[in-house]
Protein backbone atom coordinates (compact mmCIF):
# COMPACT_ATOMS: atom_id res chain seq x y z
CA UNK A 1 0.00 0.00 0.00
CA UNK A 2 2.84 2.19 0.71
CA UNK A 3 3.01 2.05 -3.26
CA UNK A 4 -0.32 3.27 -3.77
CA UNK A 5 0.13 5.70 -1.18
CA UNK A 6 2.45 8.01 -3.21
CA UNK A 7 -0.11 7.80 -6.10
CA UNK A 8 -2.76 9.13 -4.43
CA UNK A 9 -3.13 13.25 -5.62
CA UNK A 10 -2.45 15.59 -3.50
CA UNK A 11 -6.56 16.74 -3.32
CA UNK A 12 -7.33 13.62 -2.61
CA UNK A 13 -5.19 13.57 0.39
CA UNK A 14 -6.04 16.58 1.82
CA UNK A 15 -9.84 16.08 1.22
CA UNK A 16 -8.95 12.45 3.62
CA UNK A 17 -6.88 14.42 5.62
CA UNK A 18 -9.83 17.24 6.21
CA UNK A 19 -12.41 14.58 7.40
CA UNK A 20 -10.13 12.25 9.29
CA UNK A 21 -10.79 9.03 7.17
CA UNK A 22 -7.61 7.41 8.54
CA UNK A 23 -4.97 5.56 6.47
CA UNK A 24 -5.32 4.72 2.75
CA UNK A 25 -6.44 1.02 2.10
CA UNK A 26 -6.75 0.87 -1.15
CA UNK A 27 -7.31 2.56 -4.61
CA UNK A 28 -10.27 1.15 -7.41
CA UNK A 29 -9.46 3.01 -10.96
CA UNK A 30 -10.86 2.08 -14.34
CA UNK A 31 -10.04 -0.65 -16.78
CA UNK A 32 -7.99 0.59 -19.50
CA UNK A 33 -10.30 0.82 -22.71
CA UNK A 34 -9.98 -1.14 -25.77
CA UNK A 35 -10.16 1.15 -28.84
CA UNK A 36 -12.36 -0.71 -30.31
CA UNK A 37 -15.47 1.41 -28.22
CA UNK A 38 -14.03 3.93 -30.60
CA UNK A 39 -15.09 1.99 -34.12
CA UNK A 40 -19.03 3.27 -34.10
CA UNK A 41 -17.76 6.96 -33.86
CA UNK A 42 -15.12 6.22 -36.63
CA UNK A 43 -17.67 4.79 -38.64
CA UNK A 44 -20.03 7.82 -38.16
CA UNK A 45 -17.37 9.98 -38.83
CA UNK A 46 -16.20 8.57 -42.08
CA UNK A 47 -19.79 8.38 -43.29
CA UNK A 48 -20.85 11.97 -42.56
CA UNK A 49 -16.89 12.87 -44.12
CA UNK A 50 -17.91 10.58 -47.27
CA UNK A 51 -21.81 12.31 -47.31
CA UNK A 52 -20.12 15.94 -47.37
CA UNK A 53 -17.48 15.08 -49.80
CA UNK A 54 -19.69 13.55 -52.36
CA UNK A 55 -22.27 16.30 -52.08
CA UNK A 56 -19.62 18.68 -52.59
CA UNK A 57 -17.95 16.57 -55.65
CA UNK A 58 -21.44 16.53 -57.19
CA UNK A 59 -22.98 19.46 -56.15
CA UNK A 60 -22.49 20.91 -59.77
CA UNK A 61 -23.83 18.19 -61.77
CA UNK A 62 -26.16 16.73 -59.65
CA UNK A 63 -27.56 18.36 -56.45
CA UNK A 64 -27.80 21.89 -58.14
CA UNK A 65 -31.33 20.43 -59.97
CA UNK A 66 -32.87 19.60 -56.84
CA UNK A 67 -35.49 21.32 -55.37
CA UNK A 68 -33.63 23.82 -52.25
CA UNK A 69 -35.02 21.46 -49.09
CA UNK A 70 -33.93 18.71 -50.81
CA UNK A 71 -30.28 19.89 -51.47
CA UNK A 72 -30.09 21.24 -48.02
CA UNK A 73 -31.24 17.90 -46.29
CA UNK A 74 -27.68 15.77 -47.38
CA UNK A 75 -25.05 18.29 -46.08
CA UNK A 76 -27.08 18.38 -42.48
CA UNK A 77 -27.34 14.54 -43.03
CA UNK A 78 -23.49 14.57 -43.42
CA UNK A 79 -23.23 17.02 -40.71
CA UNK A 80 -25.32 14.60 -37.77
CA UNK A 81 -23.25 12.03 -38.81
CA UNK A 82 -19.75 13.37 -38.52
CA UNK A 83 -21.32 15.81 -35.37
CA UNK A 84 -21.93 11.53 -34.04
CA UNK A 85 -18.44 10.47 -34.66
CA UNK A 86 -17.05 13.44 -32.74
CA UNK A 87 -19.17 12.78 -29.70
CA UNK A 88 -18.65 9.47 -29.56
CA UNK A 89 -14.94 10.01 -30.12
CA UNK A 90 -14.41 12.94 -27.65
CA UNK A 91 -16.71 12.26 -24.96
CA UNK A 92 -14.23 9.39 -24.06
CA UNK A 93 -11.41 11.53 -23.53
CA UNK A 94 -13.18 14.51 -22.09
CA UNK A 95 -15.51 12.30 -19.53
CA UNK A 96 -13.95 12.41 -16.19
CA UNK A 97 -12.19 9.11 -14.88
CA UNK A 98 -13.60 7.83 -11.93
CA UNK A 99 -11.28 6.49 -9.42
CA UNK A 100 -12.28 5.27 -5.62
CA UNK A 101 -9.81 5.97 -2.87
CA UNK A 102 -10.63 3.88 -0.14
CA UNK A 103 -9.87 4.56 4.08
CA UNK A 104 -10.06 3.61 6.77
CA UNK A 105 -13.04 5.77 7.60
CA UNK A 106 -14.41 6.09 4.27
CA UNK A 107 -13.97 6.69 0.77
CA UNK A 108 -12.68 9.38 -1.18
CA UNK A 109 -14.96 9.21 -4.80
CA UNK A 110 -12.35 11.20 -7.54
CA UNK A 111 -13.19 12.50 -10.54
CA UNK A 112 -13.04 16.31 -11.60
CA UNK A 113 -13.53 16.73 -7.97
CA UNK A 114 -13.27 14.73 -5.00
CA UNK A 115 -16.23 13.52 -2.80
CA UNK A 116 -15.98 12.41 0.86
CA UNK A 117 -17.92 9.75 1.24
CA UNK A 118 -17.52 8.03 5.80
CA UNK A 119 -18.66 5.10 6.23
CA UNK A 120 -21.26 6.40 8.86
CA UNK A 121 -22.51 8.72 5.82
CA UNK A 122 -23.93 5.66 3.98
CA UNK A 123 -27.68 5.82 3.77
CA UNK A 124 -28.97 3.75 0.92
CA UNK A 125 -26.89 0.94 -1.30
CA UNK A 126 -28.23 -0.81 -4.29
CA UNK A 127 -26.47 -4.02 -6.21
CA UNK A 128 -27.32 -4.76 -9.89
CA UNK A 129 -25.65 -7.86 -10.53
CA UNK A 130 -25.52 -9.24 -14.10
CA UNK A 131 -23.47 -11.65 -16.64
CA UNK A 132 -21.90 -12.11 -19.97
CA UNK A 133 -22.52 -14.28 -22.80
CA UNK A 134 -19.36 -16.04 -20.81
CA UNK A 135 -20.80 -16.55 -17.70
CA UNK A 136 -18.79 -13.46 -16.32
CA UNK A 137 -20.22 -11.82 -13.52
CA UNK A 138 -20.83 -7.86 -14.03
CA UNK A 139 -21.69 -5.78 -11.07
CA UNK A 140 -22.54 -2.11 -10.29
CA UNK A 141 -23.31 -0.17 -7.20
CA UNK A 142 -25.39 2.80 -6.36
CA UNK A 143 -24.86 4.31 -3.08
CA UNK A 144 -26.95 7.16 -1.42
CA UNK A 145 -25.10 9.38 0.80
CA UNK A 146 -27.27 11.30 3.83
CA UNK A 147 -27.61 14.33 2.08
CA UNK A 148 -29.08 12.68 -0.68
CA UNK A 149 -26.45 13.03 -3.12
CA UNK A 150 -26.03 9.59 -5.44
CA UNK A 151 -22.26 8.12 -6.68
CA UNK A 152 -22.54 5.38 -8.97
CA UNK A 153 -19.60 2.47 -9.09
CA UNK A 154 -19.64 1.10 -12.53
CA UNK A 155 -18.65 -2.49 -13.40
CA UNK A 156 -15.84 -0.75 -15.49
CA UNK A 157 -13.67 -0.76 -12.26
CA UNK A 158 -11.06 -2.86 -11.43
CA UNK A 159 -11.73 -5.58 -8.93
CA UNK A 160 -14.79 -3.58 -8.84
CA UNK A 161 -17.10 -6.80 -6.85
CA UNK A 162 -14.33 -6.44 -4.06
CA UNK A 163 -15.21 -3.12 -3.43
CA UNK A 164 -18.89 -3.22 -3.64
CA UNK A 165 -18.12 -6.17 -0.90
CA UNK A 166 -16.93 -3.81 1.10
CA UNK A 167 -19.52 -1.00 0.91
CA UNK A 168 -22.05 -3.95 1.74
CA UNK A 169 -19.76 -4.88 4.92
CA UNK A 170 -19.66 -1.19 5.73
CA UNK A 171 -23.16 -0.01 5.62
CA UNK A 172 -24.56 -3.49 6.83
CA UNK A 173 -22.31 -3.44 10.41
CA UNK A 174 -23.61 0.09 10.75
CA UNK A 175 -27.18 0.07 9.80
CA UNK A 176 -28.12 -3.52 11.12
CA UNK A 177 -27.77 -2.78 14.73
CA UNK A 178 -30.20 0.60 14.35
CA UNK A 179 -32.63 -1.71 12.43
CA UNK A 180 -32.70 -3.90 14.99
CA UNK A 181 -33.09 -1.55 17.77
CA UNK A 182 -35.79 0.23 15.73
CA UNK A 183 -37.75 -3.37 14.40
CA UNK A 184 -37.74 -4.02 18.56
CA UNK A 185 -39.31 -0.50 19.52
CA UNK A 186 -42.16 -1.46 16.91
CA UNK A 187 -41.36 1.16 13.92
CA UNK A 188 -41.46 -0.70 10.43
CA UNK A 189 -38.02 -1.26 8.08
CA UNK A 190 -38.53 0.19 4.81
CA UNK A 191 -36.57 -1.11 1.31
CA UNK A 192 -38.48 0.24 -1.19
CA UNK A 193 -40.45 -2.80 -2.15
CA UNK A 194 -40.69 -4.60 1.11
CA UNK A 195 -41.12 -3.50 4.67
CA UNK A 196 -40.46 -5.60 7.55
CA UNK A 197 -41.93 -5.25 11.25
CA UNK A 198 -42.21 -6.86 14.23
CA UNK A 199 -45.07 -9.09 13.12
CA UNK A 200 -45.03 -9.90 9.34
CA UNK A 201 -43.27 -8.49 6.06
CA UNK A 202 -44.94 -6.81 3.61
CA UNK A 203 -44.15 -6.80 -0.25
CA UNK A 204 -45.32 -3.79 -2.32
CA UNK A 205 -46.54 -5.34 -5.25
CA UNK A 206 -49.43 -7.27 -4.60
CA UNK A 207 -49.92 -6.02 -1.66
CA UNK A 208 -49.03 -9.01 0.45
CA UNK A 209 -48.52 -9.93 3.97
CA UNK A 210 -46.96 -12.66 5.44
CA UNK A 211 -46.56 -13.26 9.42
CA UNK A 212 -43.51 -14.43 10.57
CA UNK A 213 -45.08 -17.98 12.45
CA UNK A 214 -45.90 -17.99 8.35
CA UNK A 215 -42.71 -17.52 7.22
CA UNK A 216 -40.62 -21.10 6.11
CA UNK A 217 -37.31 -18.96 4.27
CA UNK A 218 -35.27 -16.29 2.82
CA UNK A 219 -33.62 -17.44 -0.65
CA UNK A 220 -30.98 -14.71 -1.90
CA UNK A 221 -28.51 -14.96 -4.45
CA UNK A 222 -27.21 -12.30 -6.69
CA UNK A 223 -30.63 -11.32 -8.59
CA UNK A 224 -33.14 -12.67 -6.88
CA UNK A 225 -34.82 -12.70 -3.41
CA UNK A 226 -37.67 -15.19 -3.00
CA UNK A 227 -40.09 -15.04 -0.33
CA UNK A 228 -41.09 -19.20 0.96
CA UNK A 229 -44.59 -19.67 2.65
CA UNK A 230 -44.29 -22.70 4.68
CA UNK A 231 -46.38 -25.48 3.03
CA UNK A 232 -45.60 -24.09 -0.53
CA UNK A 233 -42.90 -25.45 -2.30
CA UNK A 234 -43.29 -22.02 -5.04
CA UNK A 235 -42.00 -18.82 -4.13
CA UNK A 236 -44.98 -16.28 -1.87
CA UNK A 237 -43.06 -13.55 -3.40
CA UNK A 238 -40.50 -13.51 -5.55
CA UNK A 239 -38.38 -9.71 -6.12
CA UNK A 240 -35.67 -8.20 -8.36
CA UNK A 241 -32.38 -7.50 -5.98
CA UNK A 242 -31.90 -4.54 -7.93
CA UNK A 243 -34.94 -2.54 -6.56
CA UNK A 244 -34.03 -3.25 -2.98
CA UNK A 245 -31.78 -1.03 -1.07
CA UNK A 246 -29.53 -2.19 1.74
CA UNK A 247 -30.47 -6.29 0.86
CA UNK A 248 -28.19 -7.49 3.29
CA UNK A 249 -29.35 -5.24 5.92
CA UNK A 250 -32.91 -7.18 5.00
CA UNK A 251 -31.60 -10.70 5.24
CA UNK A 252 -29.73 -9.69 8.31
CA UNK A 253 -33.35 -8.36 10.20
CA UNK A 254 -35.27 -11.24 8.26
CA UNK A 255 -32.97 -13.90 10.31
CA UNK A 256 -33.45 -11.45 13.61
CA UNK A 257 -37.10 -11.79 13.75
CA UNK A 258 -37.58 -16.05 12.68
CA UNK A 259 -34.85 -15.99 16.19
CA UNK A 260 -36.92 -13.86 17.94
CA UNK A 261 -40.05 -16.00 17.23
CA UNK A 262 -38.04 -19.03 18.28
CA UNK A 263 -36.87 -17.24 21.27
CA UNK A 264 -41.08 -16.85 22.08
CA UNK A 265 -41.61 -20.17 21.76
CA UNK A 266 -39.06 -21.13 24.44
CA UNK A 267 -40.87 -20.80 27.87
CA UNK A 268 -37.18 -20.82 29.73
CA UNK A 269 -35.77 -17.68 27.17
CA UNK A 270 -39.15 -15.78 27.53
CA UNK A 271 -38.75 -15.41 31.23
CA UNK A 272 -34.98 -14.72 31.56
CA UNK A 273 -35.26 -11.91 28.85
CA UNK A 274 -38.42 -10.89 31.23
CA UNK A 275 -35.38 -10.76 34.04
CA UNK A 276 -36.71 -13.50 35.98
CA UNK A 277 -34.72 -16.45 37.59
CA UNK A 278 -35.50 -20.16 35.69
CA UNK A 279 -35.05 -22.53 38.30
CA UNK A 280 -33.24 -25.86 36.84
CA UNK A 281 -32.74 -27.85 39.48
CA UNK A 282 -30.01 -27.16 41.94
CA UNK A 283 -29.04 -24.17 39.64
CA UNK A 284 -30.97 -21.23 38.37
CA UNK A 285 -30.26 -18.42 36.10
CA UNK A 286 -30.98 -14.65 35.75
CA UNK A 287 -29.77 -11.78 33.80
CA UNK A 288 -27.21 -11.19 36.80
CA UNK A 289 -25.54 -15.22 36.87
CA UNK A 290 -26.26 -18.44 38.28
CA UNK A 291 -27.23 -19.17 41.52
CA UNK A 292 -25.29 -22.26 43.14
CA UNK A 293 -26.43 -23.10 46.41
CA UNK A 294 -27.85 -19.64 47.37
CA UNK A 295 -25.00 -17.83 46.21
CA UNK A 296 -24.88 -15.65 43.12
CA UNK A 297 -22.10 -16.00 40.56
CA UNK A 298 -22.57 -13.12 38.41
CA UNK A 299 -22.10 -13.72 34.31
CA UNK A 300 -18.24 -11.13 35.07
CA UNK A 301 -17.19 -14.54 36.82
CA UNK A 302 -18.17 -16.62 34.39
CA UNK A 303 -15.65 -17.80 32.32
CA UNK A 304 -17.92 -20.44 30.33
CA UNK A 305 -21.25 -22.60 30.56
CA UNK A 306 -22.09 -25.67 28.39
CA UNK A 307 -23.89 -28.87 29.01
CA UNK A 308 -21.97 -32.10 28.19
CA UNK A 309 -22.88 -35.72 27.71
CA UNK A 310 -23.44 -36.37 31.46
CA UNK A 311 -22.99 -32.72 33.35
CA UNK A 312 -23.50 -29.42 33.40
CA UNK A 313 -20.33 -27.70 33.51
CA UNK A 314 -19.69 -23.50 34.57
CA UNK A 315 -16.22 -22.76 34.66
CA UNK A 316 -15.26 -19.35 36.77
CA UNK A 317 -12.42 -16.70 36.07
CA UNK A 318 -9.31 -16.68 37.97
CA UNK A 319 -5.77 -18.35 37.80
CA UNK A 320 -6.13 -21.04 38.38
CA UNK A 321 -9.52 -21.63 37.32
CA UNK A 322 -12.44 -23.68 39.31
CA UNK A 323 -14.76 -25.51 38.30
CA UNK A 324 -18.87 -26.41 38.85
CA UNK A 325 -19.80 -29.15 37.49
CA UNK A 326 -23.10 -30.84 37.92
CA UNK A 327 -24.68 -34.32 36.69
CA UNK A 328 -27.69 -34.20 34.34
CA UNK A 329 -30.01 -36.50 36.33
CA UNK A 330 -29.79 -33.65 38.93
CA UNK A 331 -31.21 -30.97 35.95
CA UNK A 332 -34.93 -31.04 34.80
CA UNK A 333 -36.39 -30.02 31.48
CA UNK A 334 -32.03 -30.47 30.17
CA UNK A 335 -33.14 -29.63 26.37
CA UNK A 336 -34.06 -25.99 27.83
CA UNK A 337 -31.66 -25.39 29.73
CA UNK A 338 -29.23 -25.78 26.79
CA UNK A 339 -31.64 -23.91 24.36
CA UNK A 340 -31.59 -20.96 27.37
CA UNK A 341 -27.24 -21.44 27.85
CA UNK A 342 -27.27 -20.70 24.01
CA UNK A 343 -29.06 -17.70 23.88
CA UNK A 344 -27.06 -16.70 26.88
CA UNK A 345 -23.59 -17.22 24.95
CA UNK A 346 -24.98 -16.04 21.74
CA UNK A 347 -26.17 -12.66 22.74
CA UNK A 348 -22.73 -12.02 25.08
CA UNK A 349 -20.94 -12.26 21.98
Amino acid sequence: MQQQTQMIPYNVQRSATRHRLGSPQAIYAARKESWLHLLPGIIALLIGGAVLAYFLHAYTTFFIFWPFWQMALVPIIGAGWSAVGLWILLSSWFSPKIRIFVYTEGLVYATRTCEVIRWGQMERLWKDIRFDRKKHKISSYIMRRNDQAFFVFKPNLLDGEKLGMLLEEEITRRLLPRAIVALDAGDPILFDTIAISPGSIRVKQGRKKLAWSELERLHLDDQVLEIYKKGQPAPWASLQVVDIPNVEILRGLVRYAQQELEYRQVPAIAAYRAGLSVAFGPLKISPRGVVINNSTLTWNEIAGIGVGESEVMIKRKGNPASWNVFPLWRIPDVSSLKELINYIMRNAV
